[in-house]
């Protein structure tokens, strides 16, 4: 691989170990809803579309075998039931968020990222999380203006594996597939950038295993992205 100048970063995984926060999440607001608990086993299954996808989704499936109804449990009210859990959702998001996610954390990462962007480097950003929340989370992180671009759920018809979002960034920026390189930490993430036509690497700095698909390259600390930038 040449030298890389665009790299395009996941975000819950990657950027910041967002995903206990996510679980919790979760778990608190089908809990508050539905009167259910659900395991992060169960929780994960769902990944890879946005939060307002999952929920939806989630609520679906579970309504009629809830303990618990907000409303009167007629199936016409399964909207007014998933409006309120993704309210809920976004508000525990936003209220939890650095009870999960400890600076100190994420503090290498966001070295690396300034870094690169010194360097001259385009650095994207294609997440499964919907708008809102992405916007939450940079804006926690101090990261709110460090990305050229940022594609979420909201922006693209499938999520990931699907390869749109990273159609989308090399599209809009203009850059060779030769010079991108997409950095995630789970399965979906390495198959989009094959998809996509770029290389891959597989982000395991947060103690996340990639757990079927080969990357093109590794990396068990953010600091290893530079080894990119070496040919």
């Amino acid at each position: 691989m040449s030298k890389p100048d665009t790299y395009v970063f996941d975000l819950d995984g990657t950027i910041a170990n967002t995903l206990p926060l996510c679980f919790e999440c979760f778990r608190i607001t089908i809990r508050a809803v539905l009167g259910l608990k659900l395991t992060d086993e169960i929780i994960q299954s769902y990944f890879g579309p946005s939060e307002k996808v999952i929920i939806n989704k989630m609520i679906n499936e579970y309504y009629d075998i809830s303990s618990i109804q907000i409303y009167s449990g007629e199936r016409s009210n399964i909207r007014l039931t998933s409006q309120y859990a993704i309210e809920l959702f976004y508000w525990l998001y936003k209220e939890l968020f650095h009870q999960y996610v400890c600076e100190l954390s994420y503090a290498p990462l966001k070295d690396v990222l300034r870094t690169l962007k010194d360097q001259g480097n385009i650095i994207a950003l294609v997440t499964g999380k919907g708008r809102y929340t992405t916007d939450i989370t940079l804006k926690m992180m101090g990261l709110d203006s460090v990305f050229d671009v940022i594609v979420t759920d909201d922006d693209v018809s499938q999520p990931k594996p699907c390869p749109e979002g990273l159609l989308i960034v090399l599209d809009s920026l203009s850059v060779s597939r030769s010079s991108a390189v997409f950095i995630g930490d789970m399965d979906a993430d390495v198959e989009a950038a094959h998809r996509a036509g770029i290389k891959s690497m597989g982000a395991c700095w947060f103690g996340n295993s990639i757990l079927h698909s080969c990357p093109d390259y590794w990396a068990r600390t953010p600091s290893d992205i530079f080894l990119l930038s070496q040919g």
